[in-house]
Formats: C-alpha cells, structure tokens, sequence
C-alpha cells in the first residue's frame, strides 16, 4: 500500500478546507502552523498544511497521541467507508453516547484527522488522505477492536440447522393432502395442529422468533414456495422447481433470510447477499458477544445501504440454529456449516430414496429440492425425522397427478433416485391408478376457437403446433395463458390480425391457486464479492496496540512536555486555561505550537436566565447549516430531557420564541419553546 493519497482525493480534501468558514480554517492554522501570516492566502496555507502532515515528526506526534477511542472510530470509519454522521450514530450505538460520539467526530476533525465533505448532497466523513495509509500501516485502523472475540473449542460438532429442504420436502406433501389448515383467524386448526405436531416432532419448540412452525410457514410464503388462499395454503408447482434449479449456496441463505419477517415487500434477495456474507466472515471455533454480531451485521446492512433490522436478522439465524450459543454470553458459527448442506448428501449423488414393496417411501438426509419434489407430490409424510418416512397412496398420487401430467418424466425420475429397482407391485398400481384418474380429465386455459375457413392458418403453422397443448374438436385448441404473447406472435403471422380478446365466461372467476411466474428472472440474482476491506481477522489479538506501552513516545509524557512549556508563558490566566484545554484535547502537537496571540475562546454555551444568548447560538446554528445543538429542556413533568439536533429555525409562535429543530439519531421533528430550554451548547461541526 503506497504512502502517497491518491490524487482526487487530496484535490477533495483540499476542497473542503477551502469552503470552510473563516473561523473553522483560522483555528486550524493557528493549532498547526507556526507563522499565520498571509492567512487570506489560503491555497498557500493549504499547501504548508500538506508539508507539515507528510513530516516524519508530525506523523509520529499524530500516532503515538492515539486512544483506544479514537482508533474505535477511524476503525468504524474505514469500515463504513465514507459514512454519514447517521451512519456512525447507528454503527457505534449502545457502545458510546451520541453526544460523547459526535465531540469525538468535532475532535478528530479539528486534529485534521478525519474531515466532513459537505460539498456532496449528503455530508460525508473521511479519513484525511495524507494519513490514511499511514493508520492502515501502524494498525490503528484495526477490526479486532470492534469485533472482539474468544477462541473456542469444538468438542462435540453441532446438529445442523433445522430448516433444510428436506424439511420443506415433507411439509409440501403435508400441505398437498390437507390445503385447508388455517381457520378464518388466520391461526391453524386444532385438528391439524395435533397431526402436525406427531407427524414434525419439535415442530412447536419456541425460539427467538416465535415458534419453528411458525418460521417455517413465513419462510414457505415468502419465497412463494406456497399460496394462502381463503382456508387454504396451496403449493405453487412452479415456483418449486424454479428454485429446485438454484445452487444450494445461494438458496440457504434464501431461506434463512426470508424467515426474517412476514413482510414480504422486503428485499430478501439483498438479505440474502448480507447472510451469506456474514456466515462466510464467521469462524466456528470465534465466539463473540449478541452486541459484537450485531455490530457485524449493522455494518453489512449499512454498507448495503438497507434499513437497519440487525436485531431481527440475527434473532431469526439463531432461531433457525445458523448461529449457536457458545456459553455464557458469547455465540459463534454452527460447526455444520462449513460443509452444510452438501455434507450428507451431494445434489448430485444417487440414489436418494428407498421405495419398500409396502408403498413406503423414505428419502436419505440432505436431499435437494429438485430431486425430492416429484416424490413429495405423490406421497404423504408419515414421519420426520432424519430420514423421514412417507407413504404412496391413491389419494397422494392421483394429488401429485393434478400437479404433474407427465407420468413418463415422473416414473423415470424414481428409477434414477431409487437405490434398486423400483418394486414391480408399486409401479403395477401406480399405472392403475393413473389409468382411473386418465379417464375424466378437467382442462384450465385459454379455449382458442377458429372457423372451418381460417382452420388451415393454425393446423398447418409450425410455429403454432408447439403452443397449442390439445385438440379439443376441430377448429377448438386449448392454449396455456401464461404463454400468451409467444401464441399470440403465432397467430398474427399466420395471418390471422388482429387477435381478438380474451373473453370470461363469467365475471367472477373463482380463486387461481397457480400463480404466474413467468415473469420471474431465470436466474437467481448474483451474490456480490466478498469485500477483502474488513475480514475478522485482519489483525489478530497478539498484533493489536498496547494502548498503555506503546514505545518511546507516549501520550501522557507528550501532554507533559506541552504543558511544561505552557507554565513557563507569562499569560492571562483566561488565555492559560484555553491552551490547556486544547493541549488536553490534542489539538496541539508541539511546543513550539504554545503561542500567546490565540484569539479569545468563542462562547458556545448559554443557560439559566440568559436568554439573549441563547437566541445568539441558536441564530449562529441555524446560519452555518453545519453546527449542531445540545438541548437540555424541562418537560411537563419538571424533569429534565437531554436532546442533540440540528436546527431549523427560531421563531414567534403566538406570543414565545419556538426552536425547530429535527433529532440526531433519529431525525424526528421538534419544536421547543425557548422558556423550556435550561441549556443551549453549540457544537461546531
């Protein structure tokens, strides 16, 4: 990694400082630089800020004056990659205040550290390019200290987790024998609760995000796997085996992200990208602290620039045995994972079920959703469990049969899953029962009607043949609607236009319980790169600083030199108190920076009775666009409430003066009368 910045990002740097107001850039060149003259030349200024940063002696005096804090924020920084001051807020919170976080911010920015770009439409914070390399190099900017861990032993290897295709195999041939299991409350019925809780044991068991049945049913609805409709949850033939094509890396974490909620306007295939990276950044044998994982997820959702859910997503991964308790306080990556789910079984290996002469089916472990589909229409579940057990019967089969017409495709498929030739006596009645159920057939579509004239346009165009699905009579073809604009393209150049409407025999049409997913991508989105920028272990716990012992110049001994050089100034003691404050605070580096002629100490404080000045910061405030303001208000109840925001306006409502303002975090719209305000303090951003 180079030394030097890049070009443009110096020229925004520069940018920047050169837009500041006139009191922000004189304090940094009163702080810095020895000699202030030529002040209104800025560009001249700007380009001895650069000599003093690249200096050996300053970049040092920068290091060796670093915190633990202050390498938590560049670190989060970094990581979030030019974050907004919201950002940061939500990334850090529970871990430090918001006002505490937002005078470090102030702090870093005044120490040339980091700077806000507001020349963009929304403020961003950087790291100054001058030194970013260099806080890479030295391991300031470092993931261990925001991402903590403890290294674990896995003795016994963790049950995988529970939600698998198997599962949703067995629940799909569940929900083919009995669609109508949700009572007109929208809960399931007791009779059908019972069966179900014998048929799935540990089904009911209770998680985090409510119960295992319950998730399986979101999961089930949101990926559109299945259909509520009225009483009844139908499966969607379509959607199955468009998903049974899916490679099972990405559909896992599909699943697992689609039990996050029962909003299905989500954007699960987002929440599938962030899972699947998240597992991935993950080591079995690291456990970490809820709040540690959570930061960990916050970080890829803002990243990802999605609302924040990181509580929900991380509840769900526990509920569903993805994440796993490691003792005490810490979790840490289920051991199964790194070879789950293609351990016990590979989607391509044979065979994958064992067909008994007694019509018992039982499918092996790890079976995919291409392979167990067919199976699961045409049965019905006796028993989960690890190899679960399921049943041909009459009534299953001719079920899967109004699923599936083609027979030929379904009985070469169990020869090709089937471990040893398939029992004689099964095939011998399932062709049976096919013949009975062949005999009456009930045909949904579009009804195509052509007179003796036109006949010969439709009979004799190739194109055409492939799209009609049945002769009915002479002249009547049975169309598939979801095909419509490729048959449609076929009768126009077979020279029939233009192609009259579809008509309903009826007004109301009952419920479709097939949905149309034709217009469904054909393939899955891609999951995006892994991002080498914030690895867990960029830096283990052995390389991390000593933030105590950290080589020949540390903090304390450096404020101790600067101080030592104050005491020895015959200055007002006004003027001593504010040196002192600023050395305290970092903002000067060397004694040579300790000069006398510093301008008098802005106020940014007003309280009590002090009403005028209140109004004066406040007016300061609203006229930089940038400054923010601390609040501390007496509510109705006479106790006190502390606020940050950013405010709007001051003005008369009625008769009192009312400040506007919206909240950091949060950003909700305040109005505060001035006689309720106790302290106003302005933090110069």
């Amino acid at each position: 990694m180079g030394q030097d910045p890049s070009k443009p990002e110096l020229q925004t740097w520069e940018r920047v400082l050169l837009s500041l107001p006139e009191a922000s850039f004189s304090e940094i060149i009163h702080n810095h630089l020895e000699n202030e003259e030529l002040l209104k030349d800025r560009e001249r200024l700007i380009r001895r800020l650069i000599s003093y940063l690249k200096s050996p002696r300053t970049r040092n005096r920068i290091i060796s004056l670093m915190d633990r804090q202050d390498a938590e924020l560049l670190t989060a920084i970094h990581l979030l990659n030019r974050p907004t001051t919201e950002n940061l807020f939500s990334f850090l919170e529970g871990k430090r205040s918001t006002l505490d976080l937002y005078r470090h911010i102030l702090n870093l920015e005044k120490r040339l550290i980091i700077y806000k770009n507001h020349l963009r439409e929304e403020e961003e914070i950087k790291i100054n390019p001058l030194l970013h390399n260099l806080l890479l190099k030295r391991k300031i900017i470092n993931t261990a200290l925001l991402f903590p861990y403890r290294r674990c032993n896995i003795i016994v290897e963790d049950q995988p987790p529970w939600l698998t295709e198997s599962i949703l195999l067995a629940f799909l041939s569940y929900l083919n024998m009995n669609p109508e299991i949700i009572k007109s409350n929208g809960r399931i019925k007791k009779k059908h609760q019972e069966e179900i809780r014998s048929i799935f044991p540990g089904i009911f068991k209770s998680t985090p995000r409510g119960r295992r049945l319950d998730l399986l049913l979101s999961v089930l609805l949101n990926t559109g796997l299945v259909r509520a409709v009225k009483s009844r949850i139908v499966p969607v033939t379509r959607r199955w085996e468009y998903m049974g094509e899916w490679d099972r890396e990405k559909l896992y974490p599909y699943l697992w992200s689609s039990a996050i909620s029962e909003d299905q306007s989500l954007p699960f295939h987002i929440y599938t990208k962030i899972v699947w990276q998240f597992i991935l950044l993950l080591d079995k044998r690291k456990a970490m602290e809820l709040s540690v994982m959570q930061r960990l997820v916050k970080l890829l959702l803002l990243k990802a620039k999605i609302e924040d859910n990181s509580k929900n997503l991380l509840e769900t991964l526990i509920a569903l045995e993805v994440i796993v308790h490691a003792g005490g306080d810490l979790y840490r990556k289920n051991s199964n994972l790194d070879s789950f789910p293609n351990k016990h079984s590979d989607s391509h290996s044979r065979p994958s079920l064992i067909l008994q002469p007694n019509f018992e089916l039982t499918l092996k472990p790890g079976i995919s959703l291409s392979d167990g589909f067919p199976l699961a229409l045409i049965s019905r579940i006796k028993k989960y469990d690890y190899y679960p057990v399921y049943e041909i019967c009459r009534e299953s089969f001719i079920k899967g049969l109004e699923k599936t017409q083609d027979t030929v495709s379904l009985y070469n498929h169990l020869e090709r899953v089937h471990s040893s030739p398939l029992p004689q006596n099964v095939i011998f009645t399932m062709k049976n029962w096919e013949q009975e159920y062949g005999g009456i057939k009930l045909l949904s579509g579009v009804i195509l009607v052509v007179d003796e004239e036109r006949r010969h346009l439709i009979e004799h165009t190739e194109g055409m043949k492939r799209w009609i699905k049945a002769t009915l009579t002479p002249g009547i073809y049975l169309l598939d609607p979801r095909e419509e604009a490729n048959w449609k393209k076929e009768i126009i150049s077979a020279g029939i236009s233009p192609v009259p409407e579809i008509k309903s025999p009826s007004s109301s049409g009952g419920d479709t319980l097939e949905e149309d997913f034709t217009g469904i991508a054909s393939t899955f989105p891609d999951l995006p790169n892994l991002e080498s920028t914030f690895p867990l272990d960029v830096v283990s716990h052995d390389e991390c600083w000593d933030w105590e012992e950290r080589g020949p110049e540390e903090p304390h001994g450096i404020e101790k030199e600067l101080l030592n050089k104050l005491r020895k100034l015959d200055i007002p003691d006004k003027m001593r108190k504010e040196l002192e404050e600023r050395i305290k605070k970092k903002l000067l580096l060397f004694p040579e920076q300790i000069k006398p002629c510093l301008t008098e100490k802005e106020k940014t404080e007003a309280k009590g009775v002090d009403n005028l000045g209140k109004i004066r910061l406040i007016e300061i405030a609203v006229k930089s666009g940038t400054d923010m303001l601390e609040i501390i208000e007496r509510t109705s109840a006479g106790s006190p409430r502390k606020l940050m925001l950013k405010p709007v306006e001051l003005a008369k409502k009625f008769s009192e003066l009312v400040l506007t303002g919206i909240t950091v975090p949060g950003k909700e719209r305040v109005k505060i009368p001035l006689k309720k305000i106790v302290i106003v303090r302005k933090l110069t951003g």
